[in-house]
């Protein structure tokens, strides 16, 4: 039973008296995951694997008489492309409805299990920090014996102490710069091809965000975006600038889609913890990816491994149908460090390249300061065979007041109407 308890945990229980409170994360024993597929079917009346509609592609002679003008091959083409646009939309609604019922039913049966497990183990609410609708955790201020009676119980499966992070957003630096450098950073790629060419806008997606504020709804690159911030009053530019790349009005990427806007705000013994009920609240608003550029580090003499919150999120990403991507952080010129949750093996950890302010591509390489890791052990951290970032973006932008036909010229106009840049895996993180 001791190997339930993480060294952290075992080394403070030496030191604590018996009445003292110890914070600890807590995982338990899954709810039956192929319960919950069987009840979501009978809900939707139809499995995960029938979501997709089989269709055939069109025949090698129609794209050919389709090429060459062929008139009754146009009118062929135009009804593939209608029944195609229609078996899509199905799919969609599909996609949708299985989301939300398999989400829903997680919560009923995650409550469920963690309350029949703090109850039958005598754990007053009082002492429950968080209680997740979506994962086998529970974070709780518990005594030495009522770690001891986890411990000894069959349905717990590790208890490991539980350390506050401090929280940092991965910018890495805001400058002036001149317009000479600022049309050597353009970038060979567009939001116009994006955008009008593909018809590919947003429209009908739900995005997440995590950040340390809320995007101001008010400002002039943003007013006509949809945008839901979950509090108000707490605004800074890194969360305009970051939601700007995503929906943006004139510049968004995916500017009609939907962004939920959340923050991490709940603060722990002076430092800034990792907001589980954050991330919860945008599943319950049905979002298909969470954008987080921001990020956390571990308190001194922690290692920079596979850390609770991250375990608890590759939970999520594995069965809840979420994609979460993560920007790598700006340390990579001082530590080789990957910023909290990145080290998730399921997360999308984007990194930032730079152009060496060239219009070359040839020469683009990580940028000196985007955080990285390798496998193995690096210094005096392990990583568990866990190598990051997964991709690197564009992370190097220059912010005006509009983007045109570069992805890197992007955002802030200051108020006297200059232009200044900043750069970072924040900015390549919703590119991707």
């Amino acid at each position: 039973t001791d190997l339930k308890i993480d060294r952290y945990l075992s080394d403070k229980l030496k030191t604590v008296s018996q009445d003292e409170l110890i914070s600890v994360h807590i995982w338990y024993k899954d709810i039956n995951q192929n319960s919950v597929e069987q009840l979501v079917e009978n809900e939707c009346g139809f499995s995960k694997e029938e979501i997709a509609i089989e269709y055939e592609m069109p025949s090698v002679e129609l794209i050919s008489s389709y090429k060459n003008g062929d008139v009754s091959a146009k009118t062929e083409m135009s009804n593939y492309m209608q029944r195609t646009e229609n078996l899509r939309t199905k799919e969609k609604q599909r996609t949708d409805e299985y989301v939300i019922t398999r989400r829903n039913v997680s919560k009923s049966k995650y409550n469920e299990k963690s309350f029949e497990i703090s109850n039958s183990l005598d754990i007053p609410e009082d002492k429950i920090i968080f209680r997740s609708e979506y994962a086998p955790t529970l974070i709780a201020e518990l005594s030495r014996d009522e770690i001891e009676r986890l411990k000894n119980d069959r349905r717990i499966e590790s208890i490991e102490y539980y350390f506050p992070f401090e929280s940092v957003d991965e910018e890495a630096t805001d400058e002036e710069k001149t317009d000479s450098v600022i049309a050597l950073e353009k970038d060979i790629s567009n939001i116009v091809k994006v955008n009008d060419t593909l018809g590919l806008t947003g429209e009908g997606v739900k995005i997440g965000m995590i950040e340390s504020s809320y995007p101001d709804k008010s400002h002039y690159s943003i007013d006509g975006a949809n945008i839901i911030n979950r509090g108000s009053n707490v605004r800074n530019e890194h969360s305009i600038d970051v939601a700007r790349i995503m929906v943006g009005d004139t510049d968004g990427i995916a500017k009609n889609a939907a962004l939920y806007s959340a923050r991490n705000s709940r603060e722990y013994r002076d430092n800034y913890e990792f907001d589980y009920t954050q991330f919860e609240w945008l599943l319950t608003q049905g979002v298909s990816v969470i954008n987080v550029s921001y990020g956390l580090e571990a308190s001194d003499g922690v290692d920079y491994s596979h850390t609770f919150p991250e375990k608890w999120i590759d939970h999520l990403v594995a069965y809840h149908n979420v994609t979460v991507v993560k920007a790598a952080g700006n340390d990579g010129d001082e530590y080789t460090r990957i910023s909290v949750p990145g080290l998730a093996h399921n997360v999308i950890t984007v990194g930032s390249y730079s152009t060496k302010l060239t219009s070359e591509v040839t020469d683009d390489c990580l940028a000196y300061d985007s955080g990285w890791v390798n496998s193995g052990e690096s210094g005096d951290y392990e990583y568990d065979a866990i190598e990051k970032p997964d991709v690197i973006m564009s992370g190097e932008i220059t912010k005006t007041n509009y983007i045109g036909e570069s992805i890197r010229e992007i955002i802030r106009v200051s108020n006297n109407g200059g232009n200044h840049t900043a750069s970072g895996t924040s900015y390549a993180t919703p590119f991707l």
